[in-house]
């Protein structure tokens, strides 16, 4: 017979069930104070990884273009190449810099 094994929506059922109660009695009492804080940080950083997989399918299928003068340009913030560094100097609201700043979001919170 093989065993159930719980995932994310099984445990979210229990997760609502138990926000707001403060049970102290019984064996488990210690796990349940733990489990809701610990499953809304599961929850937290779902968003996370999810947002960030969108944002980075949403780029990739973008690709840069050639001008008519052939510089290579940002399809996003229409910025041209740097030819010295091999890289684009990005504006603060092009989506490139929004997901490099969710990216390093993500790599400060140890995920």
């Amino acid at each position: 017979m093989t065993e159930k094994k719980f995932d994310y929506e099984d445990t979210k059922f229990y997760a609502d069930k138990l926000r707001g109660h403060c049970n102290t009695s019984g064996p488990w009492w210690s796990t349940l104070l733990r489990f809701v804080p610990m499953f809304d940080e599961v929850t937290r950083l779902r968003q996370l990884i999810s947002d960030l997989k969108e944002d980075g399918e949403r780029l990739a299928n973008d690709v840069d273009y050639t001008n008519e003068e052939g510089d290579e340009v940002c399809r996003h913030c229409s910025v041209i190449k740097n030819y010295a560094t091999g890289k684009y100097s990005h504006t603060p609201t092009c989506p490139i810099t929004l997901h490099t700043k969710l990216y390093e979001k993500i790599e400060k919170a140890g995920i």
